[in-house]
């Protein structure tokens, strides 16, 4: 687990963050992150409680993308349909 903390305008937060994924993983981010480093942290200005020390893309939003793929197909397959019918 990693807690980290920081301030945002007159506020002080305090997060506690664990990742899944075996004790590898989760020994590879605490040797990254060890006790008392400083380090960047990301914060929504808008909503200080969202908050990361980590950026980057997940599978979730990759899965999430999914869709996008079968919205190209149609976008190919109705493209091609409206061309044939305008050549005969």
């Amino acid at each position: 687990m990693v807690t980290f903390s920081f301030s945002f305008g007159s506020s002080r937060y305090q997060f506690s963050t664990a990742w899944s994924g075996g004790y590898d993983g989760k020994e590879a981010i605490a040797d990254r992150y060890p006790r008392g480093m400083r380090t960047v942290c990301y914060v929504n200005p808008k909503d200080p409680t969202d908050a990361v020390i980590e950026r980057g893309y997940t599978w979730e939003l990759l899965v999430g993308l999914i869709p996008l793929v079968f919205v190209g197909i149609g976008g190919v397959g109705l493209v091609r349909t409206l061309r044939r019918r305008v050549h005969t």
